[in-house]
């Protein structure tokens, strides 16, 4: 008996370590909890200085105005990926979790919606061959008599993060505001 469960652990192991390469889709008893960006980014700014030379951007339409800013507080703009949170349980179940490999290297974790009611439509991250994070990228889209709109929200911890939010409304038309912040100094 003992060794029926030997041999039943050493297959499984062998069949792990042979795992394919391509995209692979979770059911929801296999889902670990969602990724919680408010942990995340609250760990990046205890472990970051805060006050950053950086390079802000801001376009509105079809007009950018850039300003190189040697103390820029980042948290008040970090806030807005905070309030994206799908870790919380009410969010259980709602998203579809998919790992596709990217080159040998990488790994990008998506986070579609199975619920067209949610406002976050993907919410997707990837991580090295470490388990570092490398990017976070969030698509929120909401639609209601008068209006569309369409955020894409996208945080590259080593280099910045860029946030673009898009109302299309039915009698004004398309309206799209930018706020990119790109590090000059990247310091731990």
């Amino acid at each position: 008996m003992r060794y029926s469960i030997y041999l039943f652990v050493f297959i499984i192991g062998l069949f792990a370590c042979t795992e394919n390469k391509e995209q692979k889709t979770l059911t929801v008893d296999q889902q670990e909890p969602y990724f919680d960006i408010d942990k995340y980014m609250t760990e990046y700014l205890l472990h970051m200085d805060s006050a950053r030379h950086v390079l802000k951007t801001i376009t509105l339409n079809d007009t950018s105005e850039a300003i190189n800013i040697e103390k820029y507080f980042i948290e008040n703009d970090l806030n807005i990926f905070r309030t994206r949170n799908i870790s919380k349980p009410k969010f259980r179940g709602k998203y579809d979790i998919i790992r596709t490999p990217i080159d040998t290297r990488y790994v990008r974790t998506d986070y579609k919606a199975n619920d067209p009611k949610l406002k976050i439509r993907t919410f997707s991250i990837i991580r090295d061959h470490q388990n570092q994070l490398q990017s976070i990228q969030i698509i929120e889209m909401k639609n209601s008599a008068i209006a569309e709109t369409n955020n894409l929200l996208v945080f590259t911890p080593q280099q910045g993060y860029r946030i673009t939010l898009c109302d299309t409304m039915k009698a004004l038309g398309k309206k799209c505001k930018t706020i990119e912040v790109r590090y000059i100094k990247y310091k731990k």
